[in-house]
């Protein structure tokens, strides 16, 4: 007789922007069984721990006008938001970066305060998602998937 699968567990997170769900849980899921649940908490730690230092450098770049550089971070944090289900973080830092890349740093800059409301609503639900499953033993807790 075959085993059954214990429930999945429904996750809540925060709504983000324009009612959208600032992460998409399942994607924390599906990499927390991929690569399992210390290697998936850590990455979204860090992507938390990350954030605010990956939003000062596009800023940084695009108030010196420095396509190239804004481009760079810009792509870096659309590829790390993709991994931790920040989707919408992800879309606009992809605008942002096509924008720096074709030298339209004007256009990149206008993107700046959704991306970084979004950001902080990504990083909030982040945050909620990981103190949620951090507690104690048992579904849930350390060990348990995101």
């Amino acid at each position: 007789m075959r085993a059954q699968a214990p429930p999945a567990r429904v996750l809540t997170v925060p709504a983000g922007h324009a009612g959208q769900p600032a992460i998409s849980p399942h994607v924390l899921r599906t990499l927390s069984e991929e690569m399992g649940a210390d290697i998936a908490r850590a990455f979204a730690e860090r992507y938390v721990a990350m954030l605010d230092g990956r939003m000062a450098r596009i800023r940084a770049a695009l108030a010196g006008d420095d396509g190239e550089h804004a481009h760079v971070a810009a792509l870096s944090l659309s590829c790390s938001s993709s991994m931790v289900g920040a989707d919408t973080v992800a879309g606009l830092a992809r605008k942002t970066a096509d924008a720096a890349h074709a030298g339209a740093v004007d256009q990149a800059r206008a993107h700046l305060p959704e991306l970084e409301a979004c950001a902080e609503e990504a990083a909030t639900a982040l945050t909620h998602v990981l103190l949620r499953t951090g507690e104690g033993p048992g579904p849930g807790g350390p060990g348990e998937p995101l």
